[in-house]
């Protein structure tokens, strides 16, 4: 089914959103799903404008504006990849093109047995109680179908992954892990959305909370909870990197459709985001509302295809650890030694403290809590039997990133290795699969940092040097913030002549200006 982005209920929720409405309190209910720090900055992200960014892009896709060329939807009723097991609701995952991207998802047969959200708003309609309690709008077709979407490339950067699941786990999420997770969980943006939705419905005063929340305030006192809240369903989804191995009976349509086309198998006056977000079957021959069940029993047709044009040289993919580019003219290099030479990197425990920065935002040299800050973490290594040298090392992305990230990302250390260790063996073993001996190498990007594997004549300069990485840097410039930075009126955006969107936060001047900002004056350390 390709998706013409209309108008829908879900496009309401998000409109909602984007709006200011007056009197309306944001901040509550963004803080409750996103966590507190939701407005501002982080040490990894700015949240503030990422958390914006997503909410725009999603309610853009329903409203058909700002939606890109070259940006498709796929959604499936049927289980062509065989992975819809007993838990699972749907699954989805992007493929990334040089000139487009392509998103998909399946719905599973369990898909149809959960009500619409206008059916729980309906079932929540004359009760007070039952529109204070999350879990009785956490689980239906309108929320799920929130969720998916919410993993498209098109709609969130970084990526959302699923996290945790349902009103409980995502207010927990928040409340203990803080914005640092919940930023990046599908879920929390379903329900953060659904709680704005909710609350401006009914008009209440209080948005929906979990209910073990509900029962700690003033106004449960005495209410039989379990009786206002509606028997939950478990709903599980499954997130790709790629389309998944299993697929078969059906090709996967990967380059320019024709909307006219797919348009034509759809009942005259059916909007695909209808306001009740039913499914509309007729895509694949069956009647309208049928039980997607019944579809597994039947001769279903594959879905339409586009025509294909001829497909380019693809050198870049999306991974499960991030987005890969291979080297495609690099010194070569066995793949062992290479190995070798990751592992060792990665188990230096020593180095996972380093905050890894910008150049504008290395201001003292370490941060507030006394971590150490860098450029990136790399090393050098003689490649046996060769004049070359490898280079092994996680950077600051160089393409307009701002914020850090700790090196040494996990609960413990052995987490720390593992994390180290996928992204930059992805960059090793995802790149020149076919050989072993003529390794090429390449870059893995995870939102901000760069896992990099290549290959240098010993005599030729070390790419990651801060001349080489961040060449050109240029003067240092600055700008009052606009818009102010949250409780702050009196700081300045500042960044590199050669590099303006990498940016961070200054204290003004002696003189209270931008003119002659220290540039060890950072807001946040």
């Amino acid at each position: 089914m390709f998706i013409t982005p209309g108008r829908s209920e879900n496009a309401d929720i998000f409109v909602l959103i984007i709006c200011r409405l007056d009197d309306f309190d944001f901040d509550k209910i963004h803080k409750q799903w996103l966590g507190n720090d939701w407005n501002g900055w982080g040490w990894f992200y700015d949240y503030k404008t990422a958390i914006h960014n997503n909410l725009a892009n999603l309610a853009q896709l329903f409203l058909n504006q700002g939606f890109q060329q070259h940006e498709y939807i796929y959604w499936y009723c049927y289980d062509y990849a065989n992975q819809c097991d007993m838990g699972t609701v749907a699954y989805s995952w992007s493929s990334v093109y040089f000139f487009w991207r392509n998103h998909y998802t399946v719905f599973c047969p369990r898909f149809a047995s959960f009500q619409t959200l206008a059916d729980d708003i309906r079932a929540a309609s004359q009760d007070q109680h039952k529109q204070r309690i999350m879990e009785n709008f956490h689980t239906n077709r309108g929320q799920i179908m929130l969720h998916e979407i919410y993993h498209y490339t098109v709609v969130t950067n970084p990526r959302t992954d699923d996290y945790a699941y349902q009103a409980q786990q995502c207010w927990d999420l928040a409340k203990n892990q803080g914005t640092w997770y919940a930023f990046e969980n599908a879920d929390s943006y379903a329900l953060d959305a659904v709680a704005i939705y909710v609350q401006q419905h009914f008009e209440s005063e209080e948005p929906p909370i979990p209910r073990d929340e509900y029962a700690k305030t003033p106004d449960a006192a005495g209410v039989d909870l379990s009786a206002a809240t509606k028997e939950v369903q478990s709903a599980m989804g499954k997130v790709f990197a790629d389309k998944p191995s299993t697929w078969s009976g059906a090709q996967v349509p990967e380059l320019n459709p024709d909307p006219s086309f797919w348009v034509e198998f759809v009942e005259e006056g059916v909007t695909p985001l209808s306001a009740d977000l039913n499914l509309e079957f007729e895509v694949f021959g069956g009647k309208a509302h049928d039980p997607i069940e019944s579809l597994r029993n039947t001769d279903v047709p594959a879905p339409p295809m586009a025509t294909k044009q001829p497909e380019p040289e693809v050198t870049t993919m999306q991974t499960d650890v991030g987005t890969l580019s291979c080297e495609a003219n690099g010194n070569r290099f066995p793949q062992p030694a290479a190995e070798n030479f990751i592992n060792d990197l990665c188990n230096s425990s020593q180095l996972y403290p380093v905050f890894i920065v910008p150049p504008i935002s290395i201001g003292t040299g370490s941060t507030s809590s006394g971590h150490p800050k860098s450029l990136g973490v790399s090393a050098s290594y003689a490649i046996p039997d060769s004049s070359d040298k490898l280079y092994v090392g996680a950077l600051f992305d160089n393409g307009g990133c701002v914020g850090g990230s700790q090196f040494g990302l996990g609960m413990d250390d052995a987490e720390r290795l593992d994390h180290c260790k996928a992204r930059l063996r992805t960059a090793l073993n995802g790149c020149q699969t076919s050989t072993t001996t003529d390794k090429q190498g390449g870059m893995v990007k995870d939102v901000c940092i760069d896992y990099v594997v290549t290959a240098r004549h010993e005599d030729d300069p070390n790419p990651f040097e801060e001349s080489q990485w961040w060449a050109g840097m240029g003067d240092f410039k600055c700008r009052e913030t606009d818009p102010p930075l949250d409780g702050r009126g009196d700081t300045c955006t500042c960044w590199r002549e050669g590099y303006e969107s990498t940016t961070d936060i200054f204290e003004r001047d002696q003189d209270g200006k931008c003119d002659n900002v220290d540039t060890t004056a950072l807001v946040i350390n």
